[in-house]
């Protein structure tokens, strides 16, 4: 084996291997087949020899000296394509997602073949090192890959849970700050946001984000993440009765990430089917999710709202005016109020379409594709809503049918 000690000599003359590896390298190389290179070998055994040895005594070198970096390389600009069937809302986004990592040809001068990172998508502080690594955006959210590094480690007691409607096994972060898109004059904050994903080690998480924009559909901005905590489970802590995680890591990390619309593969359907007051108005379909939108009969309140109430309500001087609610638009919500109703959708084969997100005030439904096949979609919206569903996941259309106030079919295709 002396090709391969020739190897281990020029390593030992580093000085920047560290003796511990040095020592890993040396079992290693214990281990390999005993025997010198003949002409008479058969090429492939020597082939496969050397290029056994070459991945160990590589991924030795780079584990053992820089394990941060090893924890990236495999994973930074390819999270999608390790989780993306295994997070709620999911779907091939490998194939559509853009990278926010560019890679370094090794033809660039004074430059190595690696993954180059932006400083605005990748920040360090409290010993967690969080990184954007992907990012997809069917106009009305935003699907991001990030991964989260913890110096301290502890990632591998965080619990599981099923995926609604599947069988498949998810682990989450909890994440706390505030998001903004660049033209938003007021930051959201991260209410039932997760880093949704994979435990790689101890120390390394890799997930999902979505974030769901307003109802104006955006061809291309920025995100911007404001985070100011992140947190997790831990099956070995005994749990409480608050809501607080397990581990809580409080610090700073802002993220700006710029994101371009696949409005290319998503379409909009004008509905307007209405009946007793309720009005199945519009949908949205994208690759990995759909969107309807209902409205239901208001009640009005007899109640009267000063422009005082609104500037106190709102922490406004007065003769401010909010720059997301105009004092008429509170008066409305103070003095109207929706009828409860709830929305179901099936595919043409009446298998039901997992719901992400439901808001009663605005009639608006997010429901996950999860790699379904959809040419037509039945849409029922409920009062009082049973479950119809039946043993073999698809839903009883005609009993639906029948009870739903109203009713759509539409052609995707």
């Amino acid at each position: 084996m002396s090709y391969f000690e020739d190897i281990m000599d020029n390593l030992k003359q580093n000085e920047e291997v560290p003796p511990q590896v040095l020592a890993k390298l040396d079992a290693v190389l214990e281990n390999l087949p005993d025997y010198e290179y003949q002409e008479s070998a058969p090429k492939k055994v020597w082939t496969k020899a050397v290029a056994a040895a070459a991945v160990l005594i590589t991924g030795i070198v780079i584990c053992y000296s820089n394990p941060a970096l090893a924890s990236k390389i495999p994973l930074i600009g390819r999270i999608f394509a390790k989780i993306e069937q295994e997070v709620p809302f999911s779907g091939n986004y490998s194939e559509k997602a853009d990278s926010l990592v560019s890679v370094v040809p090794e033809s660039v001068p004074n430059q190595n073949s690696a993954d180059t990172i932006s400083p605005n998508l990748s920040v360090t502080d409290a010993g967690i090192t969080l990184t954007a690594a992907e990012v997809y955006c069917d106009g009305i959210s935003v699907f991001l890959t990030a991964q989260v590094y913890a110096e301290q480690g502890g990632f591998l007691h965080i619990p599981s849970h099923h995926i609604i409607n599947r069988e498949d096994i998810s682990h989450l972060l909890y994440l706390e700050g505030d998001w903004k898109l660049s033209e938003d004059v007021m930051s959201q904050p991260m209410e039932n946001l997760f880093v949704e994903g994979k435990i790689i080690d101890d120390h390394t998480f890799v997930g999902m984000i979505k974030f769901d924009l307003d109802t104006n559909v955006r061809t291309q901005d920025t995100l911007s993440l404001q985070l100011s905590g992140i947190g997790w489970d831990d099956t070995t802590i005994e749990s409480t009765e608050t809501l607080s995680a397990a581990h809580q890591i409080d610090g700073h990390w802002n993220l700006e990430i710029p994101f371009q619309a696949d409005l290319a593969s998503t379409k909009e359907f004008e509905v307007n089917e209405t009946r007793d007051g309720y009005t199945i108005r519009k949908l949205f379909v994208s690759p990995y999710q759909v969107v309807s939108y209902v409205d239901a009969p208001v009640t009005y309140i007899n109640k009267k709202i000063t422009r005082t109430d609104y500037e106190q309500k709102l922490g406004l001087a007065q003769g401010e005016e909010a720059s997301d609610m105009s004092y008429e638009d509170y008066v409305a919500m103070q003095t109207t109020k929706r009828q409860e109703c709830e929305t179901v959708i099936c595919n043409q084969a009446g298998e039901l379409l997992a719901f992400g997100d439901m808001a009663v005030s605005t009639g608006k439904t997010t429901f996950a594709v999860d790699g379904k096949s959809l040419t037509t979609l039945y849409i029922y919206v409920f009062t009082d809503y049973e479950d119809y569903q039946l043993p073999n996941g698809t839903i009883d259309m005609d009993t639906a049918a029948q009870k739903a106030v109203v009713t759509a079919v539409v052609d995707i295709q």
